[in-house]
């Protein structure tokens, strides 16, 4: 892997060197002011030069330049987040231009890049994608993305796991290991909660927007990809100077700090990130007793009640650093590097604990852009991430590696386009993995190597009507060659869009599913066993929706289908001297189904709303039981009122979401037999007031959870996050540039 990336680098340099940069004496220099309908300049603009890799922000005035290798004609394109974006065609006497943008009612317009690899108008993207906008991040103003998602996606539920009590998620029936995560559209290493990503490495503060596609449509993404991508999509250096300080302070004991600087200059840009955060550990309690109703064999039932007890949640205390840096080397090539640390301590609520959790990341990626000619398009990424799980023992002062998460990945994507009727996306991507887990047998170590050649093809035949089929093929080195096809459709109206499409899916098993050998908690209570003779899972999704845009309404209607072959799960099994196992297997097949409705009203005046509702038909039976936990019925809502005074500006917010009960059936070790469960409903409430005051300072007061909301049973249930009651938190945010005018 190192000799081949070494190799390609050392290869590309001297190519580009030649042949990538341009001449001078062709240089020819254009400036500008981009303002909104009102007048005022939109600082952080993006202006971009169409077809090549060359760009730049507009400053605190809405000023900017732009030093062009040729007079050749030219098309800029100019957007800004809330506004319609808007392209301009040079002349060849242009030498300072102004243009004015349109402020969009709904985020239809803003570009989207995880079904394809490239910047497409969301309107435009046949594959079903919803956008979480930095704007509504901010309403909401979480401390986690875990509360992000609760608040915008309906059939998102988070659980905590037994062991480490960090966040399980499922996602419209599918669990944590279905759904891919990536940063920047790159994948991650390690895991939080068992088959979870670590769900704490996502800083709020860097986030610039999140696109989720939903199920395996997109051809671009295999393996942990069955259930959907939700690509975390990283803020960068927009204006000649970019600043920005925020705290945020909440009275159960929570605290958020961040600062960012950087720069975007003709050719170089740079953006640094720190932030540190903290969270309390605490203690809940039951308020109710629990039951579990067991049928016997002749028919009757068993109660068993469930003493009323309290439960630990650890805190932590965290630390998150990153640096981009991007420079472009002529109009047609550009590098880019990012770099980012992570480091997460977990903390005990108990003062007498011999030691702590202690969690890190580090992480390298490197992307290299060439535009060969205005329609087409080579990039290659290479990513390192290695995760480390560390127990730090606090009396002797030593550390003690448990868990060990190394993956490189090297991918080479082609996009054509061909008369704005035909977009053609090709790549080869190879990535390794090597694990160290303490499930394994003697905390040893084990790897596997994945290599992808992937295809899709976008055709639109008329201006209302566009196919993309794909395939994909992965070559696993234990399960060897696997094709999954796609296609997707969609059919549009001047009010009306329609996509349908159908997508197999391919789901190799885990290192640790096949591999592991632990004694669950060290106390002879039972073994948790990997399998080497599990066959991968396969999927076939199919998918339906409607969207309705008309002036400041936004509804969309979507379904779904998923049947899951040779599904992997846990059975409990005894050995040959009775010893209890819980053993990985390729259980009974499976399948999910559901709707999703969205209606999104943007007035005239200020207020804009949105109401989710989603339907999950889980069901995934043992022995002709329902085990599943996901709960059927969710409901999301916010409203929002912005009102301006002079140069003030008030947001006001209210969000929530809603979760049905659940009967469900779980097993019991003790009895060897599954036990009848029900989750009681859910419902969480924020409010936020925010103020914009002049010269870049944000103001914000908020009440989390307002209706007090308390889940009556928590130590007998791993299907919740458990709520501490009422809180209060302030925050502030100060943009640099803004403040002293750069």
């Amino acid at each position: 892997m190192y000799k081949a990336l070494f190799s390609l680098i050392f290869i590309l340099i001297p190519f580009y060197s030649v042949f990538g940069i341009n001449k001078e004496n062709n240089q020819r220099s254009v400036s500008g002011l981009v303002f909104n309908m009102e007048g005022k300049p939109l600082a952080g603009a993006s202006v971009l030069v169409k077809g090549t890799t060359l760009g730049v922000g507009t400053n605190s005035k809405g000023e900017f330049n732009l030093l062009l290798q040729s007079n050749k004609e030219t098309v800029l394109r100019f957007s800004f987040v809330g506004y319609h974006p808007k392209e301009y065609k040079l002349k060849k006497n242009d030498t300072n231009i102004t243009v004015i943008l349109e402020e969009s009612i709904n985020c239809l317009e803003e570009v989207v890049v995880t079904g394809s690899r490239i910047e497409r108008p969301l309107k435009d993207v046949p594959i079903v994608t919803r956008m979480i906008t930095a704007d509504e991040i901010k309403k909401i103003n979480p401390m986690e993305i875990t509360s992000l998602l609760q608040y915008e996606l309906p059939g998102i539920q988070f659980g905590r796991h037994h062991g480490t009590g960090l966040p399980t998620m499922q996602y419209q029936g599918t669990a944590g290991n279905y759904m891919l995560f990536l940063i920047d559209g790159e994948r991650l290493s390690g895991e939080g909660a068992a088959d979870n990503v670590d769900f704490s490495r996502f800083n709020i503060d860097e986030i610039e927007r999140i696109e989720v596609v939903k199920g395996a449509m997109s051809t671009l993404y295999g393996s942990n990809a069955l259930g959907g991508v939700i690509n975390i999509i990283t803020k960068e250096a927009t204006q000649p100077f970019t600043g920005n300080i925020s705290s945020r302070y909440c009275s159960i004991g929570e605290q958020k700090h961040s600062i960012s600087l950087g720069t975007k200059q003709k050719r170089f840009s740079s953006l640094t990130n720190f932030s540190f955060r903290q969270k309390d550990p605490f203690t809940v309690s039951d308020t109710k007793e629990a039951y579990n109703i067991t049928t016997n064999a002749d028919g009757t039932f068993d109660t068993t009640i469930y003493k009323v007890s309290e439960v630990p949640i650890k805190g932590y205390r965290l630390w998150n650093a990153s640096q981009k840096l991007k420079y472009v080397f002529s109009d047609n090539f550009s590098a880019q590097t990012k770099i980012s640390y992570y480091n997460n301590r977990r903390l005990n609520t108990n003062n007498l604990a011999k030691f702590e959790d202690v969690y890190n990341d580090f992480t390298i990626n490197t992307k290299l852009n060439y535009f060969m000619t205005e329609n087409q398009f080579l990039d290659f990424s290479y990513t390192l991430d290695n995760f480390t799980k560390h127990y730090d023992f606090l009396l002797i002062d030593k550390y003690l590696e448990i868990y060990n998460d190394l993956i490189n990945i090297a991918r080479l994507n082609y996009t054509a386009s061909y008369n704005d009727n035909n977009i053609l996306t090709a790549g080869i991507e190879v990535n390794t993995e090597n694990l160290k887990h303490y499930m394994f047998l003697d905390t040893g170590k084990h790897s596997n190597q994945n290599y992808v050649f992937y295809i899709q093809d976008e055709r639109k035949f008329t201006d209302n009507f566009s196919v993309v089929p794909g395939l994909r093929f992965d070559y696993h080195s234990i399960y060897n060659l696997h094709v999954t096809p796609r296609i997707s459709a969609m059919l549009k109206s001047d009010i009306l869009t329609l996509r349908g499409g159908y997508a197999a899916g391919f789901r190799s098993p885990s290192l640790k599913e096949l591999y592991s050998d632990y004694d669950m908690g060290g106390l002879g209570i039972f073994q948790i066993c990997g399998n080497p003779n599990l066959q991968p899972e396969t999927s076939h999704q199919f998918s339906l929706s409607g969207e309705i845009n008309k002036g400041i309404l936004n509804f969309s209607l979507s379904s779904y289908y998923n049947s899951f072959n040779d599904k992997i799960g846990m059975e409990w099994r005894e050995d040959s001297t009775g010893y209890p196992n819980y053993v990985y297997i390729n259980a009974e097949d499976a399948r999910t189904a559901g709707i999703e409705g969205i209606l999104r009203l943007k007035f005239g005046f200020g207020l804009s709303t949105q109401f989710s509702y989603s339907f999950t038909e889980d069901y995934q039976e043992v022995n002709g039981l329902n085990t599943s936990a996901m709960r059927p019925h969710n409901v999301t809502f916010n409203l929002a009122y912005t009102k301006k005074i002079s140069s003030v500006t008030t947001i006001t917010s209210v969000n929530g979401y809603w979760m049905s009960g659940i009967n469900t059936y779980v097993f019991n070790s003790e009895e060897k037999s599954y036990s009848h469960k029900y989750y009681e409903p859910r419902y969480i409430c924020s409010a936020q007031i925010g103020v914009k005051l002049p010269r870049g300072i944000d103001l914000n007061l908020g009440v989390n959870n307002l209706l007090n909301f308390k889940d009556k049973n928590i130590s007998s249930t791993q299907t919740i996050m458990p709520e501490q009651g009422v809180s209060f938190l302030a925050s502030m945010a100060i943009n640099l540039s803004k403040l002293f005018s750069i």
